[in-house]
């Protein structure tokens, strides 16, 4: 069983994927990995898997994509205490490849 993450609230779910339809896209500072889960034709439906080195649960399923993902991840403090292990600055900013 695999927990989804909705509006902080965790649900158990089944999640039976082939390995070869993760894709890992991100990794924080304390070695979790944040990737999709390619298993829809679409990209845009493509949901946010982490697996956590650091997170309660391990392994958490996030029905959005990425940038809903890293909006909430940005945005909502509790999101990042609860279920992700990030410590981020009090003050957040994206910071550009090209500028960084």
């Amino acid at each position: 069983m695999m927990p989804i993450i909705a509006r902080r609230i965790i649900v158990e779910a089944a999640f039976d994927v082939d390995p070869g339809s993760i894709v890992a896209w991100g990794v924080t500072s304390r070695a979790d990995i944040y990737c999709w889960v390619t298993t829809d034709a679409d990209p845009d439906h493509w949901p946010v898997l982490i697996c956590g080195r650091h997170t309660s649960p391990e392994m958490q399923l996030h029905p959005m994509g990425m940038a809903a993902f890293l909006r909430r991840l940005l945005d909502d403090e509790a999101v990042r205490e609860e279920t992700i292990s990030v410590v981020l600055p009090d003050e957040v900013s994206f910071v550009n490849w090209r500028n960084a």
